[in-house]
Formats: structure tokens, sequence, C-alpha cells
């Protein structure tokens, strides 16, 4: 099998190796990538569905086995008989009176198809729930590695919109101050009010999108989170190994979601032969032992014990067994069916995320070039504007386009984290270590 997840770890750990953390604020220092995903595996309800599933699953093996083990059962019983008889006597006896029973019997299965089968289906259905349970944790780890990405971009908005709001506030002052001096113009100065009110505007918008990007941080672990430790500049690097069919491969080899539903597959068509079998002879051992008191006669006192072979045949059972294995048959074929569509979302799945993965990494590396030219060009463009050489509208022009770049490298700083991670969990590979690899490095206190 390609792509075991001890020779991916190093997908998750080395292309960071290289990485520059840009230290955060003490204030913003509360939650970092690893407690943040330990509270949501504690509190997460879908991963515990996922346990109590598999819980549920493991009741199905001893339940199986039970019907291959010796059963015991007693029964008895106190009643008030009555009994009229002719013939026997010269004359006729009627007597009502007190009687009871019991019987204590053993009966030890020797042959039972159907027993046999079920132990095999239920070792599939455990294997099933197992997996199920190991989809369910990625899926939290993707959602950790998303919720707490999302907030990084949203706060990083909120900072790069008030960078904005204070840039533009000091054009807009130089431009007022121009204008009292008289070498400014009223033109300047609403254009820079104008933009300084838009920026107003954007960072509120910023501010909201920070709260909603809150709230779903705070819904994964249900508690309040405050802050979260940043990420700085990142050495982009594309996938390793880079070959798109390699990775499907490995997601068809190694995704929970497909492991779960072959084992339902092989469940669904054992079932099959389970219906069948239901036509098969059933060869038991029993032995048995009873006391009745009063029978045909009243002071009557019988003690019995029997062992034997006993065989059941079903012979008709009113269409059941042709109904049932009807039934279960139409059941393969649905998981059959369900196991193909998988195929094709996990395949398609892998494709899209290799794709992206790659495209992260221009993308990075050209909103990285990007913003660190715009700001050049800003700052040369405002130390103009104040000396006099460049217009405010030059001012105004080149800061805004800075604070563009600026919010484009953002973006694709944590679009390529997250493009990483989102490959991994298309191949079904990703794990805690991943969210260990990238907590170190984000800014340490």
């Amino acid at each position: 099998m390609f792509l075991k997840k001890s020779s991916l770890l190093f997908l998750a750990i080395v292309p960071f190796l290289l990485l520059n953390a840009i230290p955060a604020q003490a204030s913003d220092i509360t939650d970092n990538l690893v407690s943040i995903y330990q509270d949501a595996e504690k509190s997460d309800p879908a991963l515990a569905r996922a346990r109590a599933g598999l819980e549920t699953a493991k009741t199905e093996k001893p339940l199986a086995r039970s019907r291959l083990l010796p059963r015991i059962t007693a029964n008895g019983q106190v009643a008030r008989r009555y009994n009229k008889l002719e013939g026997i006597q010269p004359d006729t006896l009627k007597k009502y009176y007190w009687g009871g029973d019991y019987t204590v019997a053993l009966t030890q299965p020797v042959f039972d198809g159907q027993a046999w089968v079920s132990m095999k289906i239920a070792e599939d259905i455990i294997s099933a729930g197992e997996a199920e349970l190991m989809s369910a944790r990625q899926d939290l780890i993707l959602r950790t590695f998303e919720a707490y990405f999302n907030f990084l971009h949203a706060r990083a908005d909120v900072q790069v919109a008030e960078k904005q709001r204070v840039l533009l506030k000091s054009i807009l002052d130089q431009t007022e101050t121009f204008l009292k001096v008289g070498t400014g113009d009223i033109t300047a100065v609403k254009e820079a009010q104008a933009r300084y009110d838009a920026s107003q505007s954007q960072l509120i918008t910023a501010q909201n999108r920070l709260t909603i990007a809150k709230q779903d941080l705070e819904l994964l672990v249900h508690r309040p989170v405050s802050s979260v430790r940043d990420l700085g500049p990142i050495t982009a690097r594309l996938p390793d190994p880079d070959n798109m069919e390699k990775w499907v491969e490995a997601a068809l080899s190694n995704q929970p979601l497909l492991i779960s539903a072959k084992k339902r597959l092989e469940a669904a068509e054992k079932k099959v032969e389970y219906a069948r079998r239901e036509r098969w002879p059933r060869l038991d051992l029993q032995a048995s032992g009873g006391y009745i008191n009063g029978g045909y006669f009243p002071e009557m006192r019988t003690t019995h014990t029997e062992a034997g072979i006993i065989m059941t045949l079903p012979l008709y059972l009113g269409g059941s067994i042709f109904a049932k294995t009807a039934q279960a048959e139409s059941q393969a074929i649905e998981s059959r069916h369900n196991l193909k569509r998988l195929e094709d979302q996990v395949t398609i799945r892998a494709q899209s995320a290799f794709l992206r993965l790659r495209d992260s990494v221009a993308w990075y590396q050209a909103a990285r070039q990007a913003m660190e030219s715009a700001k050049v060009s800003m700052e040369a463009t405002n130390t103009g504007f104040r000396v006099g050489t460049r217009t405010a509208i030059d001012a105004l022009d080149l800061t805004q386009f800075y604070i563009a770049k600026k919010r484009d490298y953002l973006v694709a700083l944590y679009e390529h984290v997250l493009a990483r991670a989102r490959l991994k969990a298309a191949a079904g590979v990703i794990g805690p270590e991943d969210i260990e690899a990238v907590n170190g490095l984000l800014a340490a206190d």
C-alpha cells in the first residue's frame, strides 16, 4: 500500500521546518492548535456518536456467538386441574385438584449454518464501526484546522482593516494640513475623507466576520475562546510525491469512509447467505429433566429425564425465506452502488485537494512577493507625498493597493496550510501528529 501514515508524517513536518514564526502580542496568546483540538476531542458530539456506534457494533459478536453456545432453560407451573376418567375402573372418576410441574432443559447447538455466518457478519460490522470512528476523528482534525485558521483569517482581516484605517487617516490629516497652509486642494481632502469613511465600513464588516469565526471556534470546543496564536511566513512546498495518481491511489486504500463501505458491503453479501441458510437443517443436542405432581390422577407423581439429537428442517414457512433472501440481495446491491459512489467522491476529492495544494504554492509565493513590492511602493509614494513630489491621490491609491496585497498574502498563507491538511484528509492519512506539527510553528509566548 502506497503512503502509510508513518511515511507521510514528514509531509506535515518537513515542509514547516524552515518556517519563521512572527511573535504575537501577549494579549493574543491564550490558545493554540493543540489545546483547541484536545478540547474539541473531548466535547465533539460527532466523535462521541462514532464511539457509541462502535460500542454498539461490538455487541454484535457476543450476540452471534451466543447462538453457538449451550442454552439452559427452566419452566414450571401450578394449576387447578379437572380430570374425568372413564373405562379405567368400575366407577367414573371426576375430581378437581391442584397440580404442578417443572422442567429443566439443556440445548447445545451441533449444526447451525446461520450461526456461523452471523459470526462473520458481526466481525465485518465491528470493522466498519472502527473505520467510521477513524473517519470521525479525521473529520474533527480537519474541522479543527479549518475553524482555527478561519479565525486567524478573520482576525487578520480586522487587523488589516484597522491598519488601512490608520494609514488613510494619516493621509487625510496630511491633506487637511496642506490645505490649511495653502499647498493642498479641497478635492484631495474630499477624496481622502471618502476613502477613510469607506475604510470605517470595511472595518465593521471585518469585525462582524471575526465574531462569526469566533463563534464557530467556540462551538467546536464548547467553551469561550479569547484569542489564539498566529502563524508566521512559511516556505511553501509542493505535494510530496508530486503525482496526482499516487495520491488518488493512497486515498482509495486508506480513506476510512471507503474501508467502512467495503466492510458494510461484505456484511450485506454475507446476509444473503444467512438468509439462504434458513433452509438448512439444524441439529441440537438436548437433555432435559422434569417433575410432574398430579397428571392423569391426583396422586400421580412423575419424574422424567431424556437426552437426544433434535433435527429441525424448515419445509415451508409461508414464503418468508424467499422474501428474506430477495431483501438481502437488494440491500447488497444498494451497498455495492454506495461503495462505487464513495469511490468516485474520494477520487474527485483527492484530485481537487492535490490541485489546490499545487495552486496554493504559486498563489502564496506570488502574494508574498506582491505584498513586499506594494509595501515598498507605498512607502516611497507616501514619502513623496510628504515632500510634495506625489499627489494625495497617488498616496491613497498605493496605500489601498498595499492593503489589498497584504490581505491577499494572509489569505494565501492560511489557505496553503489548510490545503496541506485537506490533501492529507482526502488521502485518509491525517492524524493528531499533523496538529502537533503545525502547532510547533505558531508564535510562542
